[in-house]
């Protein structure tokens, strides 16, 4: 079930579904519509309840030209749609197609226009002039002008809609929405201090025991990893798994997936390993699902190549920095899944390599830090958002972490810096701005 809810979940985000789902449905209404006329028409109510509208000829002019305009627009609409792909793909990162793929608004109108051609093309069919033989689906036609009106409709909402979606500003706020919902999806509690108190325990795990190794019988990105059926597992085996990746990573074909800890040496179990890989989904390439360092990636890949000499863009980065800062606030205030999942009797029965604070710290800031290092701009920006976040980190290691960023980034500016920056008055805010993390930190020290 589970399996095929992820390939609903892929064919959902192709450009191919709900247009296809759009154009059944047209060719539905069109079989209902010319049932409705003949029924209307067997009813000595002439051609339908709007009377003869056309004649023969006329209905199959009106009925070719909308089905040939459809057609055209939605040709054209497919390349323009296509350009946008590869200007947001040299511009943006190849990585940012995919959201202008799964990008409803997209999907819809080439839908809209494909689902009008294939009802004018089916009804145009039915249209019958001969000598004795004579059948004008009336409804059929207005129907068919309808759907024309609203396909001019649509097509006015997508010449806005892709100007607006290739602006580099837009892209970025999208992208940190989805950073932000995931964020909310994945870890929705807040942290409290009951769960600080807890929080060692729930890290600390001694592997006990003889280990022995599974290998992964495919490269691919960790896609999910079904921990409660791994405990399943475990537990009845009476054995502890070590899951050394998280979603999101990648693991090469015969590369360690997971490790099996028993009280005595665990021999190869060919049924046991079997279970255990089935619990781990690989795929392709990654997805949004279980993995937030994947919106974070998009916005570092976007922001790095603002950066290039090529482009030289700050202002991009800036903006992309931002939406990190916001994003790694609201993480701050969320309760982490812990890295052991116990079974019913309390027992660790899966170690797994969990999200944290400060990987997702470093996911956003370390790349670019090392390519903003001579943008002055760009350089403070980043110690500014270090310091916001550090004001409302409740947590002092989180605060150890961004100080640690913050030296970073007053080192490297001070190594790259050229000779028409104040390095002077620059390094005075740096130091204004770490004297504050340390200040925040010494609690934590002491």
């Amino acid at each position: 079930m589970r399996q095929l809810f992820d390939k609903f979940s892929g064919a959902r985000e192709s450009f191919w579904f709900l247009p296809a789902l759009m154009t059944a449905g047209a060719v539905a209404l069109s079989f209902v519509t010319v049932e409705l006329d003949d029924k209307l028409t067997w009813s000595g109510l002439g051609n339908g309840p709007f009377g003869n509208v056309a004649s023969a000829d006329g209905a199959r002019t009106l009925l070719a030209t909308i089905a040939g305009s459809m057609i055209t627009v939605a040709s054209l609409t497919f390349s323009i749609t296509i350009a946008s792909l590869s200007l947001a793909s040299s511009q943006f990162g190849p990585r940012l197609m995919r959201n202008f793929m799964r990008d409803t608004g997209n999907q819809v109108v080439l839908g809209t226009f494909i689902a009008t051609f294939a009802y004018c093309l089916l009804v145009l069919r039915t249209v019958k002039g001969t000598e004795g033989i004579a059948f004008v689906p009336s409804v059929s036609m207005v129907v068919a002008v309808l759907l024309a009106m609203s396909s001019l409709a649509v097509l006015i909402y997508f010449i806005n809609h892709i100007s607006m979606s290739i602006q580099a500003t837009r892209i970025i706020a999208t992208i940190g929405q989805d950073l932000s919902e995931i964020i909310d999806r994945l870890y929705p509690d807040k942290r409290t201090e009951e769960d600080d108190l807890g929080f060692e325990e729930d890290q600390n795990w001694e592997p006990e025991g003889e280990s022995r190794r599974i290998y992964s019988r495919r490269s691919g990105y960790i896609l999910r990893v079904r921990y409660g059926d791994l405990v399943d597992i475990a537990r009845e085996s009476d054995v502890v798994i070590n899951m050394p990746h998280h979603a999101g990573q990648f693991v090469p074909k015969g590369a360690m997936i997971a490790e099996v800890f028993a009280s005595a040496a665990p021999g190869e179990d060919e049924e046991f390993n079997g279970k255990v890989l089935d619990a781990i989904a690989l795929g392709n390439e990654r997805v949004a699902g279980r993995d937030i360092e994947f919106f974070i990636d998009q916005l570092v890949e976007i922001a790095t190549r603002a950066l290039s000499p090529g482009i030289n863009d700050p202002f991009t980065a800036m903006a992309c920095i931002d939406q990190l800062g916001a994003s790694l606030r609201l993480l701050s205030e969320r309760k982490l899944p812990a890295p052991n999942h116990r079974d019913e009797d309390g027992r660790v029965r899966v170690h797994a390599r969990s999200q944290t604070y400060e990987g997702a710290v470093g996911a956003a800031f370390n790349l670019i830090r090392q390519y903003g290092q001579t943008s002055a701009p760009v350089s403070m920006r980043l110690m500014e958002t270090i310091a916001v976040l550090a004001e409302y980190a409740p947590d002092p290691e989180h605060r150890e972490t961004l100080l640690m960023h913050a030296r970073m980034v007053q080192t490297g500016a001070a190594a790259q810096m050229s000779e028409r920056v104040d390095i002077e008055a620059l390094q005075d805010r740096f130091d204004a701005v770490i004297e504050a993390l340390e200040a925040e930190s010494a609690p934590a020290a002491g």
